[in-house]
Formats: structure tokens, sequence, C-alpha cells
């Protein structure tokens, strides 16, 4: 998709499938989301070890892309129709805008999940555990400028986005994270995680787009 950069350290990703190590295998050293390997089995479905969501912005490098420790445990999607009704005395006027599509920008409410924050759950002597580091550096992603240091463009926020409601392959996803933040509860209750971490990402682009995944799945063979 034009205007859609996808690094090709991301776009490694969903060709195949990465090695998976248990949490209590990694080597005990300083946290970095990109040193400790993980395993998601459990958090998005038997397909979901395929790879890990992974997330970043236009204006970083491939290598500045941050994994995450953990797949989001839940991601609601709302794709409005991009109509107006309007009442009149004699019924209603419907109008549409004369788009490629009837649908509106998708929003996203993501919940993402920390996994145990303690340090000593893992067995080893981590800094910072992987789940806190992954949500301290999501905080400075958002907090970074929306407009690219290089060329004065929009720095979009990209998403690989993985599950198995796309067959495990992903989505590249580029857009912004809405005014509503970040949400996110310390709860003295669940002290271990961070609990009701959320934020609403809008969808600018998308590949493959949202309207042709029927035809980009049965060109890979899914049907």
């Amino acid at each position: 998709m034009a205007g859609l950069k996808i690094p090709d350290s991301v776009r490694q990703l969903a060709t195949g499938k990465q090695t998976q190590q248990t949490v209590h295998s990694a080597q005990a050293k300083t946290f970095t989301s990109d040193s400790i390997p993980v395993d998601t089995y459990e958090h998005r479905g038997k397909d979901a070890n395929l790879m890990r969501w992974s997330i970043g912005r236009q204006d970083n490098s491939p290598y500045q892309y941050m994994e995450f420790w953990i797949n989001p445990s839940e991601c609601s999607w709302k794709i409005a129709s991009r109509i107006n009704i309007q009442k009149t005395m004699g019924g209603a006027v419907h109008h549409e805008a004369p788009l490629y599509t009837r649908f509106d920008l998708p929003v996203l409410t993501i919940a993402f999940q920390s996994g145990n924050i303690k340090p000593e759950a893992y067995g080893q002597e981590l800094d910072i555990p992987p789940g806190i580091g992954n949500f301290y550096r999501f905080i400075h992603l958002v907090d970074e400028p929306n407009i690219t240091t290089r060329s004065s463009e929009p720095n979009y926020i990209n998403i690989l986005y993985s599950s198995t409601l796309f067959k495990g392959r992903g989505l590249w996803l580029s857009g912004f994270f809405d005014e509503n933040g970040i949400n996110f509860t310390d709860n003295a209750e669940s002290p271990s995680v961070v609990t009701n971490w959320t934020a609403n990402f809008v969808v600018f682009e998308s590949n493959p787009p949202l309207t042709k995944l029927r035809q980009t799945f049965q060109s890979i063979g899914i049907s």
C-alpha cells in the first residue's frame, strides 16, 4: 500500500514461525524487549505463537520496534459506516461519502496485558520485568512527536497485529491512538500485574486492506 512502510525485520515476523522458548529458559540479563524469548500460546489461541505483536513509529528504525512480551488479551473492533441519516418532515435522507469504501476509520480498543511484573516471578535477576518494560516503553512511544523529524510527515504508529482471526499471518495497521490516551489501574488487590491497561487505536491504513481480506487470503490458498 502506498505510503505504508513495513520494516523488513518486522515483515519477516509475518513470513515464518519464531523460535519459542519458555520464560524460565531465558538467560539472566538486564531486560530489553528483544532479548528475552516469549511464549504467548495461552493468550491468543492455539496459533498465537506464530508471531508476537510489534509496535513502533514511522520514524523509528526496525530495530526500535517493540515486541510485546505477552500479546493483548482482547481487541474490540468498531468499524462504523460513513453515512448520515437526516430526518425530514417527509421521511429521511440517506447521505453517503463518495469514497472507495462505505466504512469509516476503524477504531480498536486494545486491552494490553503485562503478565507478572514481579522480578522474582521469573527466577532471574531482571532489573525490569518484561511486562513492565513493555508498559514503560508503550507510554514513551505514545508520547513521541506525531510529525516525523526527517520529512515533516505524519509519524504514524504502526502495529503488527497477530491473531487467529486473520489466520495467524497478521495485519499491518497504521494510525494513531485517540485523544483518550492510555488507561490503566494500579490495583492493590492485584499488585503483580498492570490491570485495565487499554487504549483506543484509530486505523488510517491497513495492509492488507480490511475490505480485501477475502481476496488476500484466497490468493495465498486460505479459503
